[in-house]
């Protein structure tokens, strides 16, 4: 009985290890298909080329801060082009360049831009997810059954009910 309550300890203790997944670039295209078209871009195409980068920010509240892992996206819509750098381990997009096609600033109006800002988005962690439900499955089951049988222990057990005759 011990060595199943330690058993499904430690499969608990192993499932808060896992740290989350890192985007591949499939999911950072993803990741910017999703996100351009969420915020009114029509005719969002993402690049094939997208590239492994950083990212740091040139803000002084942030100079301090690691640069951040990411994956350099661009994708042409209609009416000019939006460079998106999504993190590859997060949610969001952490740096937008939007231009004009014809050059003359930028392509996002203010609520798009803020709107872009919010979205999150977690292909990788979707998957992961999805990966893990048959081991989730299974550490409950497990849960149920160690809890069935520390409930059985305890009613038969030396201090537990006895029937009497």
């Amino acid at each position: 009985m011990r060595r199943l309550v330690v058993v499904a300890g430690l499969l608990l203790a192993l499932s808060a290890c896992f740290e989350h997944p890192e985007m591949t670039s499939a999911d950072a295209r993803a990741f910017a298909e999703k996100a351009l078209t969420k915020v009114g871009l029509k005719g969002v195409a993402v690049s094939a080329n997208v590239e492994p980068t950083t990212y740091k920010s040139a803000d002084p509240r942030f100079i301090r801060d690691e640069p951040v892992d990411v994956w350099a996206t661009t994708s042409q819509v209609e009416g000019g082009t939006v460079v998106l750098d999504v993190q590859r381990r997060g949610t969001s997009a952490v740096y937008v360049k939007d231009t004009r096609a014809d050059g003359n600033g930028p392509l996002l109006s203010d609520v798009q831009f803020d709107q872009l800002t919010r979205f999150r988005f977690d292909p990788a962690g979707d998957r992961n997810r999805h990966d893990a439900r048959p081991w989730a499955i299974a550490a409950v089951l497990l849960i149920v059954l160690v809890g069935g049988a520390l409930f059985v222990n305890v009613l038969s057990g030396p201090g537990g009910r006895r029937a009497s005759s």
